[in-house]
C-alpha cells in the first residue's frame, strides 16, 4: 500500500517538474531552429512512440504474471512506462510551445513582411513623386528655354522685317528722289531747248531785219565783171 502511494506521488510530481524543465528548454531554442521544425511530423512521431510505449507496458505486465514477485514486476514496468510517457509528454509540451512560437513567429513575419511591403511601396511612391517632380522641373526648364529661343528668333525676325521695311521705304524714297531729279533734269533740258529755240528764232529775226534795212546791190551790167563781196 505504501509503495503504491509512493509511486502515485512520483506520478503526480514528475509531470510538474517535467513541465517546468520543458518550458525552460523550449524558451532557450534558437528561433531559426524553431522555424525549421515540422510540428506535424514531430507530433506523429510522438504519437507512434506513445503507442509503442503502451504496447510495451502491456507486454511487460503480462510477463510479470509469470514471475514470482508479480507486484514488484508490475510496479517496475509501470514506473518505466510512466518515465517514458513523461518524456513523451515533455516532448509534446516542447512541441506545443514550439508550435505557438512558430505561429507567433509566422504572424510576426507576415506583419513584418506586410510592413516591409508597405514601406517598400511607400518608398516607391515617394521615389516616383520625386521622379515626377524632377521630370516636371526639367520639362518646365525645357519649355522656358524653348520659349526664350522662340522669342529670340521672333525678335530677330521682327528686326529683319523692320529693316526690310525701312530699306523698302528708303528705296521708294530714293526712287522718288531719282524721279524728281530726272524730272528736274528733263525740265532743265526742255527749258534750255526752249531758250535755245527762242534765241535761234530771235537771231533769225534779227538777221532778216538787218537784211531788210541794208540796201541791195545794183544788178550787174552785162559784160562787166561782178564784184566779189
Amino acid at each position: 500500500m505504501i509503495r503504491s502511494i509512493f509511486f502515485a506521488c512520483i506520478f503526480l510530481l514528475v509531470p510538474l517538474f517535467t513541465l517546468a524543465q520543458t518550458q525552460a528548454e523550449s524558451t532557450s531554442l534558437d528561433p531559426q531552429i524553431i522555424k525549421g521544425i515540422d510540428v506535424t511530423q514531430e507530433r506523429k512521431k510522438l504519437e507512434q512512440q506513445k503507442m509503442h510505449t503502451n504496447d510495451l507496458f502491456k507486454n511487460e505486465t503480462k510477463i510479470c504474471y509469470s514471475k514470482f514477485a508479480v507486484n514488484d514486476c508490475k510496479a517496475t514496468a509501470k514506473q518505466k512506462n510512466i518515465t517514458t510517457l513523461n518524456e513523451i509528454r515533455r516532448q509534446e509540451i516542447i512541441l506545443n510551445d514550439i508550435e505557438r512560437k512558430k505561429k507567433a513567429g509566422d504572424a510576426i513575419d507576415r506583419y513584418e513582411e506586410k510592413m516591409s511591403f508597405e514601406k517598400a511601396l511607400e518608398n516607391e511612391k515617394n521615389r516616383q513623386k520625386l521622379l515626377d517632380a524632377q521630370y516636371e522641373r526639367e520639362q518646365n526648364l525645357k519649355k522656358k528655354q524653348e520659349d526664350a529661343e522662340k522669342k529670340k528668333q521672333d525678335e530677330s525676325s521682327n528686326i529683319q522685317n523692320k529693316n526690310a521695311q525701312i530699306k523698302s521705304v528708303q528705296d521708294k524714297l530714293a526712287n522718288q528722289d531719282q524721279k524728281i531729279n530726272n524730272a528736274g533734269s528733263e525740265r532743265s533740258k526742255y527749258e534750255k531747248k526752249l531758250l535755245d529755240a527762242q534765241e535761234h528764232k530771235k537771231s533769225v529775226l534779227d538777221r532778216n531785219a538787218s537784211r531788210r534795212d541794208t540796201p541791195s546791190d545794183p544788178l550787174p551790167i552785162p559784160g562787166q565783171p561782178t564784184k566779189s563781196p
